[in-house]
Order: C-alpha cells, then structure tokens, then sequence
C-alpha cells in the first residue's frame, strides 16, 4: 500500500473490513467495502446518483460504501446489501445500481497491489473513522463497544482508534479479497434477477 500525498484519479483510499455485530439480538457479519471516487469514476458515480438519489454518501460526498450484512433467521441465511447505509432491495428494479456496484467492486477486486494509493491525511480523517462501517465509529469496534473486527478474530484491543489498524484495514491484500467475495455475492444477485 502507498500512504500517499499525491494526487490521483480513478478509486483510491479503499478500504475494507468485516465486523461481527448484532441487531435486535441477532448476529450478523457485516462486510464493508468503502472507496474515494474521483475523475471519471466520480462522474460515473454522481450520474448514477440523480438515477437512485436518497442514497448519497452523508459522511463524505466523494465516497461511497458497500456493505453487505449476513445473518441467519428461522434457520435461513439473510443477506442485506446496503448503499452509504441504506438499503438497497435484489429487485429488478434495481438491476441498475446492482450492476453499477458490482463495476466498482469488480474494479477494486482486479486492481494491481502496486496501484493503490492510500492518502494519510485520509487515514487520520473523520471521513476514514466515521466512514469505513458507514456511520459507525470505528473506535467502538476496536474495543467491542458495538461488536468486533472479524479480521483480528474477535480480540478487542487495549487502545483505542490509531492509524496502524486502519492501515491493515486498507492493504491493498486485505481490500482485494474482501472485494472478491462481495462481488461474488453482487453477481450471483444479479445473475437471478436479471434471469426473472
């Protein structure tokens, strides 16, 4: 990963992580990929928004965050997927922002390692600490106040929020993976509604 002050186009500041969390009494795994968009990529992005508006980024504009909650109820998998945190139903009607995401996760997912550029004023920033489980504080999940991070496997730390955990949390081996399985995830959605 490049912690980086030079200007870039296209996706950068990616970052992924997945949290054990609950909600009403029930556990759920959230996964969340979050990215800074700019050029094209941010152009792409704010079209696709005047399409599907009530779903802008509220933390902060040029981002946008993926989040992909499972859980089991009655005995059945559930999987939600969310946009800047609000929901966003596997229905036909939007195949379109369906298809437009799974793009970016595509994008982030076959991106070079050696391409990621991770600004430090970033990762020292509310929009990183506030952003990455989108609206959430993500000091709360380093010590467990709310849940914990799956990567670490369910330790809580001893310290609060500091730039070396958000750094493991944006390498580029770490981002690429998570964007692998939500991906799969998007596509196989996709795939069955595009199919009704």
């Amino acid at each position: 990963m490049k912690v980086s002050q030079i200007n870039f186009t296209g996706l950068k500041n990616t970052g992924y992580c997945w949290v054990r969390d609950k909600l009403n009494d029930q556990e759920l795994i959230r996964m969340s990929l979050n990215t800074e968009l700019t050029g094209k990529d941010k152009n792409d992005y704010y079209k696709i928004m005047r399409n599907y508006p009530g779903y802008e980024n509220e933390i902060a504009t040029n981002f946008l965050n993926i989040e992909l909650l499972s859980g089991i109820q009655n005995d059945s998998l559930i999987i939600y997927l969310k946009l800047n945190g609000v929901p966003v139903s596997f229905v036909k009607d939007n195949y379109e922002i369906l298809k437009y995401l799974n793009g970016v996760v595509n994008k982030i997912k076959n991106k070079d390692s050696n391409d990621f550029v991770v600004n430090k004023s970033y990762i020292e920033s509310s929009a990183c600490r506030y952003g990455l489980i989108y609206g959430n504080d993500f000091d709360e999940y380093i010590d467990g106040t709310y849940g914990t991070i799956g990567l670490f496997g369910g330790k809580r730390f001893p310290h609060s929020y500091n730039n070396k955990i958000m750094e493991i949390m944006h390498d580029s081996f770490i981002v690429k993976g998570g964007a692998n399985f939500i991906s799969k995830i998007i596509s196989n959605v996709n795939n069955s509604i595009r199919g009704n």
